[in-house]
């Protein structure tokens, strides 16, 4: 598979796995359709950046979390239709009130610290997909609440050959553009790491070898 034209080598690196693993959660796993209401976590994430750009492609309407006014910001210029700053407002009810009773999807990979307010941003009948447990990996459902309201959980990995070859049409005709928060040479990895723990990035940290 060659390089889109319309890229450079740094964002042919970054985006690849966070774009696969974020089209095959929302394209295959839930087949993600127009109007649908869709909570991202993440939007400063490679992942979440992704899925936010994929879901409005689609026609979604895309509610994403942030952890600061500069990220919130960042997430609106990405196309989401509101952002939540988790450190100010609870997700699950305002995401619950913001789309009218509750969204369709929950795309979700940060785990153990949000399972509970993805939960309660769910509708009835609506789908929750995770790819990753970020924030630790042990989680309790109330299964009362589950199927009373009829809910999916589903996990998904990583994708299909097909799905690269759909995400980069998608980045070839300028509906994805992958987000890179900071380049460093692989001399400067120590400051690299940093940089990530800090917690400031938004997008992808790409090493320069």
């Amino acid at each position: 598979m060659q390089k889109p034209l319309n890229i450079d080598f740094a964002e042919a690196a970054a985006f690849p796995l966070a774009s696969l693993t974020a089209y095959h959660m929302l394209r295959l796993k839930l087949n993600l359709e127009k109007g649908q209401w869709v909570l991202i976590y993440g939007a400063s994430s490679g992942v979440g950046s992704a899925a936010i750009q994929i879901a409005k492609a689609v026609g979604a309407k895309v509610i994403t979390t942030a952890g600061s006014d500069d990220k919130v910001e960042m997430a609106m210029a990405l196309g989401a239709d509101y952002v939540i700053n988790y450190k100010q407002d609870p997700i699950g009810k305002t995401a619950k009130d913001m789309s009218d009773g509750g969204v369709d999807v929950v795309f979700e990979h940060t785990g153990e610290k949000t399972w509970q307010e993805s939960l309660r941003a769910l509708k009835t009948g609506g789908k929750l997909v995770t790819c990753g447990a970020t924030t630790g990996y042990g989680v309790n459902i109330d299964l009362r609440a589950l199927f009373i309201k009829q809910q999916h959980i589903i996990g998904s990995t990583m994708g299909t050959r097909e799905d690269m070859f759909a995400v980069t049409e998608l980045v070839k005709n300028g509906k994805l553009k992958p987000v890179i928060s900071k380049k460093f040479a692989f001399d400067e990895i120590k400051v690299a790491h940093q940089w990530l723990e800090s917690g400031n990035q938004f997008g992808k940290v790409v090493i320069f070898f």
